[in-house]
């Protein structure tokens, strides 16, 4: 496997398979597989304990594109 970067502050374009992502609004990155939500995917709503709020990660974009891609802007 190839290691990957660390994003600490900048925009950063994810998967967002749960939700419509809305500018400014919440992240939500699981950590837990639960109801065809995978580890590590991203969502615009919480999950119980399987999901973790980003702390100053907010959405960049509104709406998503047809691959479910969205923006993310990273905050420090």
């Amino acid at each position: 496997e190839v290691p990957q970067g660390l994003a600490v502050r900048g925009y950063v374009s994810v998967k967002c398979i749960t939700g419509t992502p809305a500018r400014g609004g919440a992240v939500y990155v699981q950590i837990v597989a639960n109801g065809g939500r995978t580890v590590g995917s991203f969502a615009t709503t919480d999950d119980g304990a399987n999901a973790i709020l980003l702390d100053n990660v907010t959405w960049a974009s509104t709406g998503k594109d047809a691959d479910n891609n969205a923006e993310l802007r990273i905050a420090r």
